[in-house]
C-alpha cells in the first residue's frame, strides 16, 4: 500500500462491503437481516463517505480493521471484488485473511501475546474456530496464550496501582 491512498482504499472497501451486505439482504428478502440492520449499513455508507471527505482517517482505519475478520464469512464478496481492488489498488482481497492467519501463526509460534491488538486478534480467531468446530488443539493452545496475557496484564495493573497508591 505504499503508492496508493490507503484511506481511499479503506473507503472503497467499506462501501463495497456494505453494498454487498445490503444486496445479500435484499436477495434473501431480509430473512437473515432485519430492516434496522439494512438501514444501519446504508448509513454506514454515508458515514464512510463523510469520514473520507472530512479527513477522519482514524475512523476509516478503525472500521476497516474491524471489518477484516468478517470478510472471511463473505467469500463471495472477496471473489466478486477481487479484480477491482487488484486493478485499482494492487491489493488482492484473497490475501487479506491470509495475512491475518500468518500473524496468528507467528504469535502462536512465538508463544506469547505482546499487545492488546494481538490479544483481540487471537480472541476473535478462537471465536471463529469455535463457531466452525475448528481444530481443538489450536483452540486450546491459543486459549493458553490468551490466559497468559490476561495474567500479565493483571499483574501490570496491580503494580501500577501499588505505585500510584504509594505516591
Amino acid at each position: 500500500m505504499e503508492n496508493i491512498d490507503k484511506y481511499l482504499y479503506y473507503r472503497d472497501f467499506l462501501i463495497k462491503l456494505s453494498e454487498y451486505i445490503i444486496k445479500i439482504a435484499h436477495e434473501r428478502d431480509g430473512k437473515d437481516m432485519d430492516d434496522d440492520l439494512i438501514v444501519w449499513y446504508k448509513n454506514a455508507i454515508k458515514r464512510t463517505y463523510e469520514w473520507y471527505d472530512k479527513g477522519k482517517k482514524g475512523m476509516l482505519s478503525q472500521c476497516y480493521r474491524a471489518s477484516l475478520p468478517d470478510t472471511s464469512r463473505w467469500r463471495d464478496f472477496l471473489i466478486a471484488n477481487r479484480q477491482y481492488f487488484l486493478d485499482t489498488y494492487g491489493i488482492d482481497l484473497m490475501e487479506l485473511d491470509k495475512k491475518r492467519l500468518e500473524k496468528i501463526a507467528k504469535i502462536s509460534e512465538r508463544g506469547k501475546i505482546k499487545t492488546d491488538n494481538e490479544f483481540r486478534m487471537i480472541e476473535e480467531h478462537v471465536s471463529e474456530l469455535c463457531e466452525m468446530d475448528g481444530n481443538q488443539e489450536m483452540i486450546d493452545k491459543l486459549n493458553v496464550l490468551l490466559l497468559d496475557y490476561e495474567k500479565l496484564a493483571e499483574e501490570k495493573l496491580q503494580k501500577r496501582r501499588k505505585r500510584s497508591g504509594n505516591k
